[in-house]
């Protein structure tokens, strides 16, 4: 028995004993596993998250017009309130939705395949892919985070959630980067044949999933009541500031602002490499996952000033080896905060609201990635084109965006530490007396 806080059916902060998960069957590992890392690259293949695998054969192949495949980019966000409506489905329909989800994607990965293999370009059934973008997107929304993350939460113990939670991002990175350099390199027919492989490797995983544990029904509570707790609010506002502080287009401003004439390929390879590098040398923790969650916060936000700090543009003199180590830094640091954000959750979450808080957290998790590239764009926007000098050269608008998002991040982090801290001791207190 460990003792912990967890948030109880309302999404509140209850103190109680917890049963620490027993170690899952391999099976059922191995097939969680696959699913984790095999999502992004059908997703990113589909249109997910605006994928770059299906903008290049839409755009390179089907001959579809960019303000066609940004309509249907952007109708993606209709998930949104469908997925906090999503927020209610009880645990025990995870197992069932987990499959639907893969089959699903599947599926539309198959249809994918005939229609880059059979559509004549610019065609209109060519533009069958552009519904089927909004499909994808609902599916995940509605099926996938419903899911996914309760059901490595209920089924796993914390060291192999972290090793799937680590390994599958860094394994989903590479797959996705080498299939946009080979699908941007070869024909239709190729591209067709890596579609239909990834559907029936999905439809073949999804008949697989039996042996997936079915949560009982009583581990739910249908009626959700109150709101959410101050802690549960710090917790949102943490994956805000990651989502925020991650650097979004920061290739944009590199070339830009920073290192017109330099090598973008380059500092491409360093930003992949820290996020790829960190999950990988991710162990399990255990008792020192707040000191890691800090650890990471003050890691990204450090990497954050020192980027501020950088002459504007880097120059020469040793100058971008600097920027390239930042980069790294940075990434590696935001990579291995995530991690260590979705354990501290998982730790914390009650079976009552597991499916709830997650679903919610992945809400604000993508909803944060679009408003942060968006705000990025345009602050870049205004660094560039140098219309609002707001002091030193250093400290143009998008730095100073990176700062404050920084700055929440680690106060958030600070006190959402701090304050289960003080709760497990007056836990343990109590528990004593």
């Amino acid at each position: 028995m460990a003792a912990g806080r967890r948030f109880d059916r309302t999404g509140r902060l209850a103190q109680r004993r917890v049963v620490v998960n027993e170690n899952a069957p391999s099976s059922v590992v191995r097939r969680l596993f696959l699913i984790k890392a095999l999502t992004p690259v059908v997703g990113f293949s589909l249109g997910v998250d605006g994928g770059e695998v299906f903008q290049i054969i839409a755009v390179d192949t089907l001959l579809i017009g960019p303000g066609a495949i940004g309509t249907a980019l952007g109708l993606g966000t209709l998930s949104v309130p469908l997925q906090v409506w999503a927020a209610r489905i009880p645990l025990h329909r995870a197992r069932h939705n987990i499959r639907l989800f893969i089959w699903s994607m599947g599926v539309m990965a198959l249809v994918a395949a005939m229609v880059v293999w059979l559509a004549e370009p610019g065609s209109v059934v060519a533009q069958i892919v552009l519904p089927m973008t909004i499909l994808a997107e609902l599916s995940v929304s509605i099926l996938y985070a419903t899911s996914m993350q309760p059901l490595i939460g209920y089924t796993m113990s914390s060291a192999q959630r972290q090793n799937v939670l680590s390994r599958t991002g860094a394994m989903s990175s590479v797959a996705v980067f080498l299939l946009v350099l080979v699908v941007g390199q070869v024909g239709s027919s190729v591209q067709a044949a890596l579609l239909a492989a990834m559907g029936l490797t999905s439809l073949a995983l999804g008949w697989s999933l039996r042996v997936l544990p079915a949560p009982p029904d009583d581990v739910e509570e249908s009626a959700q009541s109150g709101g959410p707790s101050r802690s549960l609010l710090l917790i949102y506002l943490l994956f805000v500031g990651s989502g925020l502080a991650g650097l979004p287009l920061v290739l944009t401003y590199v070339a830009l602002v920073m290192w017109p004439t330099g090598n973008l390929g380059v500092v491409g390879a360093a930003l992949a490499a820290g996020s790829i590098i960190a999950p990988l040398l991710w162990r399990d923790v255990g008792s020192q996952l707040n000191t890691v969650l800090v650890g990471a916060a003050l890691a990204a936000a450090a990497s954050v000033v020192a980027f501020v700090l950088l002459p504007n543009p880097v120059g020469s003199d040793g100058w971008p080896v600097a920027l390239l180590v930042v980069a790294v830094l940075a990434v590696a640091s935001v990579s291995v905060f995530r991690i260590a954000s979705m354990e501290f959750v998982h730790r914390q979450v009650d079976t009552s609201s597991l499916v709830r808080v997650m679903t919610l957290l992945d809400v604000v998790g993508s909803t944060t990635s679009q408003l942060g590239l968006f705000a990025a764009g345009m602050l870049i926007e205004a660094s560039w084109s140098g219309r609002f000098d707001i002091g030193p050269e250093q400290l143009d608008p998008y730095r100073l965006w990176l700062l404050l998002a920084s700055a929440v991040m680690v106060v958030c982090t600070l006190v959402l530490v701090g304050s289960d801290r003080s709760n497990s001791a007056q836990h343990h207190a109590h528990s004593s007396s």
